[in-house]
């Protein structure tokens, strides 16, 4: 018995020294949260080498203590990521004692350009919130998920296929100019206000951020008014549809194919990285830093460049002749959608409903969703299923009903 309870008792204490693992947050923007999951509500920023104390791990995050402060941050917090760094510069804290960024003043560093470039372009601005799921709350997205996986096992699901890729950083520049383009896309287009539409689409669109590689952080779905079917990605997670995209879909499983492929393009920061292959056109030094403290006049100068480099990039997320972004976002967002249980035939659905339409108003320059190369997609996309997305198609679903019950 007393040799039982030693063991027991070496055995508690071997628990608790991995409970209390110390660990260094290995990026910048590391957003610690009250839950395990970029829908629970930010309780701020935590900086690039600062010391924290692992309590325990869940599905992919970890509880952490940081001084006097607990929440949840993801795994990847503790791995080097890819950056923006090269164009837009990331300024890196110059604080002796690393500490913790409330929401409130992260949100205003990150709207303070934003904002300035928004009033001199005259546009509506849309209240973004670069932090939180606008439309959705962690009750409400908890409810979904058990709903979607009733009679499943999603961990089951997830690792039906691995990730490889790197994940990214979403860093302060990309969200800056994110919350430019957005409200460039917000203004011209108009939103749709249906909250209904806009929570199931949230839902969805979480549920896929979930099974990415950039699961940690907090993405938006809005709806506007075109009845073109439409796309737009921005490098900061907002992500619009169109109503025209929406009505051409028949169920939950192409709308997962369609945000996955989304996601996927910030996922792999294609916007950016068109711009980097042209960047002698716009902002050399990008110390967008500096900007903030500008004169009005000085910004006025300096607005037409950054004019351009919101635009540019909005241009390179959005144009179907980037074709080879458009085949990983494919390639991406389906293997997102397989891994939080969609048919993975959903993606040939949607681009084979456009390529057989009999009118022609799918040839828009600015949608992702263009004719233009969907026989080479077609192609590409049957190889990956026929490789790689085959494993127990059982556990797919499509969910039409609840699309049906929502959308139509």
């Amino acid at each position: 018995m007393k040799s039982y309870l030693k063991m027991c008792g070496l055995f508690l204490t071997f628990s608790l020294a991995i409970a209390q693992t110390p660990q260094t947050i290995m990026r910048s923007n590391v957003q610690l949260r009250t839950g395990a999951g970029s829908y629970y509500p930010m309780l701020g920023i935590l900086p690039e080498g600062a010391r924290v104390e692992v309590i325990r791990e869940e599905a992919g995050w970890a509880n952490i203590r940081f001084q006097d402060q607990t929440g949840w941050v993801s795994n990847n917090a503790f791995e080097a990521a890819l950056t923006s760094r090269g164009l837009l510069r990331t300024t890196a804290s110059t604080e002796q004692v690393p500490t913790l960024v409330s929401k409130a003043s992260a949100s205003g560093a990150v709207r303070g350009l934003a904002d300035r470039f928004i009033a001199f372009q005259n546009v509506s601005d849309v209240p973004f919130d670069p932090f939180e799921i606008q439309f959705l709350t962690a009750a409400a997205y908890s409810q979904f998920k058990q709903t979607t996986f009733a009679g499943r096992n999603p961990e089951r699901i997830r690792n039906r296929y691995k990730l490889r890729g790197k994940p990214v950083t979403i860093s302060n520049d990309l969200q800056q100019v994110g919350l430019a383009i957005a409200n460039l896309i917000a203004d011209s287009k108009k939103l749709s206000m249906d909250r209904r539409k806009l929570q199931y689409l949230n839902s969805v669109g979480t549920l896929i951020v979930e099974n990415s590689d950039v699961y940690e952080y907090p993405f938006n779905f809005y709806l506007i008014r075109d009845p073109n079917p439409a796309a737009y990605a921005t490098p900061n997670g907002i992500i619009f549809i169109s109503e025209g995209l929406l009505r051409l879909l028949d169920n939950e499983a192409e709308l997962a194919a369609v945000l996955g492929h989304e996601i996927a393009h910030v996922a792999r920061m294609h916007g950016y990285q068109e711009v980097l292959r042209r960047k002698e056109m716009i902002i050399a030094e990008g110390d967008f830093e500096n900007l903030d403290k500008e004169t009005e006049d000085e910004f006025s100068a300096v607005a037409d460049e950054l004019d351009n480099l919101a635009l540019l990039m909005f241009e390179a997320a959005s144009a179907a002749t980037v074709i080879e972004y458009e085949y990983e976002a494919d390639k991406l967002g389906m293997i997102y959608a397989y891994r939080a249980g969609y048919d993975p035939n959903a993606l040939k659905s949607v681009l084979s409903k456009i390529q057989n339409a009999s009118y022609f108003d799918f040839e828009n320059s600015e949608s992702h969703w263009a004719l233009t190369y969907i026989g080479r997609r077609l192609d590409r996309i049957n190889k990956l299923i026929d490789e790689d997305l085959r494993k127990r198609p059982e556990w797919n679903v499509t969910n039409a009903p609840r699309f049906q019950s929502i959308c139509r």
